[in-house]
């Protein structure tokens, strides 16, 4: 068993935000099962563009910020 990677991403800071930063998370984990997210931003925001992406349960948390 190996430890997860944890990553803290700012997800509302750039340009098409948070939606591009979320489809990148995707990527991310469609490669590597072993990272884990602490995703910062508006938690509202964040969880309508997350639910677009139903394989990401389990892999992230949102920090409300």
């Amino acid at each position: 068993m190996t430890d997860n990677i944890k990553i803290a991403v700012d997800a509302m800071g750039g340009e098409n935000s948070p939606n591009k930063i979320i489809e990148g998370i995707k990527l991310s984990l469609d490669t590597n099962k072993d990272n884990f997210f602490y995703i910062y931003g508006k938690k509202d925001v964040l969880e309508e563009t997350i639910s677009k992406y139903p394989t990401l349960k389990g892999y992230y948390e949102i920090i409300n910020a």
